[in-house]
């Protein structure tokens, strides 16, 4: 059975140039105890999501606390080198590294997720307060 997409909110941080930076964010209920978090990239010229890859590691840990939570990042056609990819964010020693994901993969774990795929364009961040 497919895990349950619950919810959709875009995750926020702190660009380089000291704006807050949007980026889409849809979560999966993976297991009881487990969330599984696709963050997916932008053409917005600010920090991109593996430059604060640890920043949005800790909100996302922040506000699901105490579940565990699984982070991919999407990197949508014309948002970063090559095509559309996915690379699952993992901690070592307290470092983020990443590895390679191939889509097939997440549709074993996710079920169909098209519906709900970010093209990869700026957000209209007047949609969200900010603080």
């Amino acid at each position: 059975m497919p895990a349950a997409l619950i919810d959709t909110t875009p995750v926020c941080y702190l660009g380089n140039d000291r704006r807050l930076v949007w980026r889409p964010c849809r979560i999966w209920r993976t297991g009881e105890q487990q969330i599984f978090a696709i963050v997916t990239e932008t053409t917005e010229p600010t920090m991109s999501i593996e430059t604060a890859a640890g920043t949005i590691r800790l909100t996302l840990e922040g506000l699901w606390r105490p579940l565990q939570v699984q982070i991919v990042e999407h990197w949508p056609a014309g948002t970063g080198a090559g095509g559309e990819h996915y690379a699952e964010q993992f901690l070592h020693d307290g470092q983020i590294g990443w590895q390679h994901v191939e889509e097939a993969s997440l549709r074993q774990i996710l079920g169909s997720f098209d519906a709900s795929k970010p093209t990869g364009d700026p957000l209209p961040t007047s949609r969200w307060a900010t603080v």
